[in-house]
């Protein structure tokens, strides 16, 4: 593997530490089962914004182009809807281009707080304990704001529709609309806010659905 990293890049905050490494890992594992690549280049450079780049010169993947917030489409490679929403927290963006000559995974993330708008975000939970939970961890990250909290999925339709969140993180499990249909509706009603979807229930233990 070919590594440039600049020198300008530096000391990095830890989610954005934590996010470019989960990246790197999941491309790098793509590169290795999927592309017949005999090799990979990273870089990581440092200007107004912070660049990552994965490349590879293999056959791409089952798809063409996915960048900005067209939906992902490939059948195969790095969990493309994970990846972005994990770059989207953190205020960044995730772009792919593949072709026939290989494939690049780049993520682009813009530096200081004046370039970087906050995410606002939606908590629906029925239970309270666990929304005061999550807030304390949203509110302790820069560029993260909560716009508004739900305690039951029709309520969580209501507000991601008033509000339009740019992410909704919900429970599967609530009462009055479950966590499936409160997904549906919200695609429906508000294409451009995502849905991110946690669960430790009994009947589907470790779910994560990101949509």
């Amino acid at each position: 593997m070919q590594l440039v990293v600049s020198q300008l890049v530096g000391r990095l905050a830890r989610d954005v530490d934590l996010v470019l490494f989960r990246v790197v890992q999941e491309s790098l594992t793509n590169i290795r089962r999927h592309s017949g690549s005999p090799q990979a280049k990273l870089r990581l450079n440092r200007n107004s914004h912070l660049t990552l780049e994965i490349s590879d010169l293999g056959h791409g993947f089952s798809g063409t182009k996915q960048t900005g917030k067209k939906e992902a489409r490939f059948e195969v490679g790095i969990r493309i809807p994970n990846t972005q929403e994990r770059v989207k927290l953190i205020g960044g963006r995730l772009d792919i281009d593949s072709s026939d000559h290989g494939t690049t995974v780049r993520v682009t993330i813009p530096l200081g707080e004046k370039s970087r708008e906050k995410l606002r975000i939606l908590l629906a939970d029925d239970h309270e304990l666990v929304r005061r939970g999550a807030l304390g961890v949203l509110h302790s990250r820069r560029g993260r704001r909560v716009v508004g909290e739900a305690a039951n999925g029709r309520e969580a339709v209501e507000k991601t529709v008033r509000l339009k969140p740019d992410v909704a993180i919900m429970d599967i499990s609530m009462p009055e609309l479950d966590g499936v249909e409160v997904v549906r509706q919200i695609r429906e009603a508000v294409p451009g806010s995502k849905v991110l979807v946690l669960t430790s229930a009994h009947w589907m233990p470790g779910l994560t659905v990101t949509c």
